[in-house]
């Protein structure tokens, strides 16, 4: 991968985060708007998918010869089953997503979030090379073992901040912050069944 095209692709991705993220904010702020946020969160799938081509993650469809566009067929037509489940779980997940800015049941949210959760799956079974994936965790071992001195490090600060943070911890800290106490009053909505929609918090 060239200087130039992993300056691009982290252009792509950090573009996509935008818009996803704008997306979100009309989902939750301009809840008048829904299908803006569905073309937002489109619109930065297509940037995170063209990112990952840039990236080398494309597989045999880097080999397409030819100009851009007819590479980009080329590698649409080679790896078509995982462009549709792609598209199929962008578009699902932007529907949950449309549809949850209306009332729901509570049957309903629940059905919203294990089609968010399957296609959220789906996504990642057509975007993630399995196979370097397998590799990788093959090596892990190995990686450890390499670097066992900065692991050890890791699990020991871990291990103090865990304990700092989890001990006595009914009553300290003594007061809780906004964000706490939102949060804690939303889980004892959802446990009274007075918040039916997974998606509202």
């Amino acid at each position: 991968m060239s200087p130039r095209s992993r300056r691009l692709a982290a252009v792509l991705l950090i573009a996509a985060l935008a818009l996803a993220l704008v997306g979100q904010f009309y989902f939750e702020r301009r809840r008048e708007y829904p299908w803006d946020a569905v073309v937002l969160y489109a619109l930065g799938s297509a940037l995170f998918l063209g990112a990952l081509r840039l990236a080398g993650l494309g597989g045999r469809g880097s080999q397409v010869a030819g100009t851009a566009p007819w590479r980009a067929l080329g590698w649409v037509r080679l790896h078509r089953w995982r462009v549709a489940a792609a598209a199929v779980s962008a578009m699902v997940i932007l529907g949950v997503g449309a549809r949850a800015t209306q009332p729901l049941t509570a049957a309903q949210g629940y059905l919203l979030l294990g089609l968010w959760a399957g296609a959220v799956l789906l996504y990642l079974g057509a975007t993630v090379r399995w196979r370097r994936a397998a590799d990788w965790w093959r090596d892990l071992p190995r990686r450890l073992k390499g670097n066992r001195w900065e692991v050890l490090g890791v699990a020991l600060l871990t291990g103090v901040a865990a304990a700092a943070r989890l001990v006595a911890l009914d009553h300290i800290p003594y007061i809780l912050g906004g964000d706490e106490a939102s949060m804690g009053y939303e889980a004892l909505s959802v446990l009274r069944g007075r918040l039916t929609n997974p998606f509202a918090t």
